[in-house]
């Protein structure tokens, strides 16, 4: 958020949505992803996640609402499910954080 403050401040970027998923529930992050989306009529450019499980998992409502593709999704701690989507093109990024012990 420190990168990203002085652009929302701005006006650069605008959030429509920012969620806790709690105890990382894939169904938590399914329904928020899909609030997102239908509150934004389908106008989102990024979804930035916390760890590599939650893109897939909110990408899905977006692949649904033919967004795949339109969407840059990223993620952290570079899962296999997270490479094999950065290959395919359904995951921007990925970022590992080198204090993270699933290394």
């Amino acid at each position: 958020m420190k990168v990203l403050q002085p652009y929302i401040d701005r006006g650069d970027i605008q959030v429509i949505a920012d969620g806790y998923t709690k105890d990382w529930l894939p169904s938590e992050a399914y329904l928020s992803m899909l609030k997102a989306i239908e509150s934004s009529q389908g106008n989102i450019a990024a979804v930035l996640a916390s760890n590599d499980g939650m893109p897939q998992v909110r990408f899905r409502p977006s692949r649904e609402h033919k967004l795949a593709g339109k969407v840059l999704v990223s993620g952290q701690d570079a899962d296999l499910a997270a490479i094999i989507c950065i290959a395919q093109g359904t995951q921007a990024m990925m970022f590992i954080n080198p204090l993270s012990t699933k290394q």
